[in-house]
């Protein structure tokens, strides 16, 4: 007679798997924010043992602006030059995220999903992370009497080098845009503010390099009056009022 042998857990072994689960779950929804009651599925969950600190720190540049309505959008090249790393592991690094759900890709570049926007800040104040205070010099200011195309102008600028200055990427709320270039030669960093009719140029507080800032200032401001130039139908000028409430 052949006997077949039933091999059985013990309960007191599916307790102990059971309650570590439990126990993942649980730091899971504190991270995430996620209430006790809600199902976190072994797919979807996510933990500081996830990431790398290649993935928080592409986080932190898509995701440090808290609020909803502003959108941070890098290149992959931006990414790599704001970053120092090298190219396969900012492949990984994104191919990570976007599996996770934190970053998604457009035809501008990356940007973060809200979900990603809410791991960071929890990332953050479990690791104490503190913010840089980077000093900024600002080399030109110019208001003119109309409404900027700025969707237009973002558009050609974006992607676009000037000589050694490379695109790095761009952040979008309701009231401006920032364009972000670096010089990856003497570090030179230049940032373009464009609201309703005001156009802002900074550099990263560098008095050594501020001649060489300033050049790269003025090949930005003459590719935006060629553009300006280009879509000269899509200007609304703005009354001699508003323009004076707006400057001064």
């Amino acid at each position: 007679m052949i006997c077949k042998l039933k091999i059985q857990t013990t309960d007191s072994s599916k307790n102990k798997n059971q309650n570590q689960n439990n126990i993942n779950n649980h730091i899971t929804s504190i991270l995430l924010g996620r209430s006790d009651k809600q199902k976190i599925n072994e797919d979807d969950s996510i933990s500081i043992r996830d990431l790398r600190q290649s993935d928080i720190d592409i986080l932190k540049i898509l995701s440090e602006n808290q609020d909803e309505n502003t959108i941070a959008t890098f290149s992959f090249n931006g990414l790599k030059i704001r970053l120092n790393l090298h190219q396969e592991i900012l492949s990984r690094s994104l191919k990570r995220l976007k599996e996770l759900g934190l970053i998604n890709k457009t035809k501008l570049g990356y940007k973060s999903t809200k979900y990603g926007k809410i791991t960071f800040f929890k990332l953050k104040r479990i690791s104490n992370e503190k913010r840089s205070n980077q000093k900024y010099t600002q080399i030109m200011q110019i208001s003119v009497p109309f409404r900027l195309p700025n969707q237009q102008i973002v558009q050609n600028l974006s992607g676009k080098w000037f000589s050694s200055l490379r695109w790095i990427g761009m952040i979008q709320n309701v009231t401006e845009y920032q364009l972000k270039w670096k010089d990856i030669e003497d570090f030179i960093e230049i940032i373009l503010y464009l609201s309703n009719n005001n156009i802002i140029i900074e550099t990263n507080d560098n008095p050594v390099y501020i001649s060489k800032a300033f050049g790269y200032s003025t090949s930005i401001i003459e590719s935006i009056g060629n553009i300006i130039m280009e879509n000269n139908s899509i200007i609304y000028p703005i009354n001699n009022k508003d323009f004076d409430r707006i400057t001064n």
